[in-house]
């Protein structure tokens, strides 16, 4: 799968405050992240297996009514 583009997690995470003040927050904030990883296995010199990671998604957190709520 491919990782999605910065402005689309942009998007994600503005959505995600914008939604959270909709139904009431009195304060919201998220964040978009994105990884990468590449791993390499080596046995007796050589290269015995490899793997690549890629991870990205939104977290949001919001306060409403003085509890706090995560996605």
């Amino acid at each position: 799968m491919a990782a999605l583009n910065k402005h689309a997690l942009f998007n994600l995470a503005e959505a995600a405050v914008k939604a959270a003040t909709r139904m009431g927050a009195t304060e919201a904030e998220a964040f978009a992240y994105e990884g990468n990883a590449t791993n390499v296995g080596i046995e007796r010199g050589q290269i015995a297996k490899t793997s690549r990671t890629v991870d990205h998604g939104v977290e949001a957190w919001h306060r409403a009514g003085g509890e706090i709520g995560v996605t």
